[in-house]
């Protein structure tokens, strides 16, 4: 198999480049802050409490394997995101719940950089990688709902970090001269993982195996019995993924008809709408353009490294990853919900064959484009500042609604930047302040002996591990987190007026 592309350990980095290190520092400087906020997180809304409950009260007491039965038959069909979600009232403990929000957001650039690393030299994959995390949180449209809320972790975070690692272990089995068969077993188990996480991932994983069964067929002039295969067993699951009765049930909730071709153009409209939004808004562009100097300055070698070389191949997974992705959440909803979680995990992906289909270009018809070094600082140095200053800084100024008598000169700063809001929410203290009321409100819950609980409401609610949208104490209360706690007296949970 190892006739579809170039082994990558032949391709050999450029010696003692200092860039992809610098853009490491960075992505270790933006990440840092949404890092720490892991450790300042708190269980909340319907996919919290309920969960560590075990959904006692709602739904008949009911053992582990009795629930996946269960869940399958009246909600979704997401085994392995089902079978993860139940499993946790069995873990749970606040300690464990933040450290596995923080493993969760390490794998996520690990596994984009095992991807790259499959296709190109160390350098470039940890240059390309560190990219990818900076303009995905620069964009993020919702810092709690799509990187720190646990109904995004346990689906889409790891539906997103099995679909990376699916896809740089099957590129090295095609590289291999010869097939391995335990690799391929692991390979095989690890996309049946994925497609039990969501349904964004599941087309993908096809969309994946598809275009790697076409790619070695008009490389190598013959079928690969270990490709079918792995197709076949993915598409079987699938199917037991999407014809799940739960699905049906999630469906006539929403009141969706289940029409496909006004679930397709609706698809390709919003797709539309949201490039549209990507291209003006987020830092795609310049970001793409200093990969282009990179290259053409050869500070980054690539050679023939590229499994799927070919451009026409990059391009296309560019243009279809978001209608495709876009298609199962608009078609089951009746095209009534487009979640931020769903809209920033399909941009992860985007950016990702963004650089990739730059680089595919570059490597068929850039190659006659070599700039000087002078000419690369003149547009290099001023265009890094450029992104530097975006991903920081962006909207920057003076929070004229904090009242002065009551401000400090924290208060006075705010800034429209994901990454410069979690650093000033770090440096101010809002992250540890919110924290301490959160745990302080959980005591008060334990030791309460009323079955109605009236807590004190928190006060740093700016805090992007928060979002008063999934807080159920604000209005109707919560009839859960008494239970989860510890304290069954306890039937509702609500803050105090």
């Amino acid at each position: 198999m190892g006739n579809i592309g170039t082994r990558t350990k032949e391709i050999k980095d450029t010696p003692r480049d200092p860039i992809p290190w610098l853009a490491v520092a960075l992505a270790v400087l933006a990440y840092f802050p949404f890092l720490f906020s892991t450790q300042c997180l708190y269980p909340l809304s319907i996919h919290g409490w309920e969960f560590i409950s075990k959904w006692h009260g709602k739904i008949p007491d009911m053992g582990y394997w009795e629930l996946q039965a269960y869940w399958y038959k009246t909600h979704t069909g997401r085994y392995t995101a089902v079978a993860l979600e139940t499993a946790w009232p069995y873990w749970h403990n606040l300690t464990l719940f933040r450290l596995l929000a923080l493993i969760d957001l390490l794998l996520i650039p690990v596994s984009t950089w095992w991807l790259f690393r499959s296709m190109m030299p160390g350098r470039s994959a940890t240059l390309i990688t560190a990219l990818v995390l900076v303009l995905y949180l620069h964009q993020l449209s919702n810092t709690y709902d799509s990187l720190l809320r646990f109904d995004a972790i346990i689906p889409y975070h790891t539906g997103l970090i099995a679909t990376l690692l699916f896809t740089g272990l099957l590129i090295r089995q095609l590289k291999l001269p010869k097939p391995n068969w335990f690799a391929w077993f692991g390979t095989l188990v690890l996309g049946v993982f994925t497609i039990g996480t969501n349904e964004i991932s599941m087309i993908q994983l096809l969309g994946i195996t598809t275009a790697a069964i076409l790619i070695y067929h008009l490389y190598s002039r013959r079928p690969s019995i270990y490709l079918w295969i792995l197709f076949a067993c993915l598409l079987a699951f699938s199917i037991i993924e999407v014809l799940a009765p739960g699905n049906f049930v999630r469906m006539g909730a929403y009141g969706a008809e289940g029409r496909i071709l006004p679930a397709l153009w609706q698809s390709l409209g919003v797709s539309v709408y949201l490039w549209t939004g990507w291209l003006a808004d987020s830092l795609l562009l310049p970001a793409g353009l200093l990969w282009v100097l990179l290259l053409a300055s050869k500070r980054q070698v690539l050679g023939n490294v590229f499994t799927f070389g070919a451009p026409l191949y990059w391009l296309t997974g560019l243009l279809l990853i978001t209608p495709v992705s876009l298609f199962p959440l608009l078609y089951g909803t009746g095209g009534h919900s487009l979640a931020e979680r769903v809209v920033d995990l399909i941009f992860f992906t985007v950016t990702i064959l963004w650089f990739g289909t730059i680089a595919a270009l570059f490597e068929s018809y850039g190659q006659r484009l070599q700039l000087q070094a002078n000419t690369y600082r003149l547009i290099a140095i001023p265009l890094s500042a450029f992104l530097v200053l975006h991903l920081f800084a962006d909207g920057l100024g003076v929070n004229r609604q904090t009242p002065r008598a009551k401000a400090d000169f924290w208060d006075l700063i705010q800034v429209d930047s994901n990454i410069g809001k979690g650093w000033l929410q770090v440096i101010e203290g809002t992250a540890l302040r919110y924290a301490r009321e959160m745990e302080r409100t959980g005591e008060m819950v334990k030791q309460c002996s009323t079955d109605t609980c009236v807590v004190t409401p928190p006060t740093a609610v700016n805090f992007i591990g928060y979002d008063p949208l999934y807080d159920q104490l604000w209005n109707r209360g919560d009839i859960w987190m008494g239970k989860a706690l510890g304290n069954p007296r306890v039937k509702r949970v609500v803050y105090e007026k």
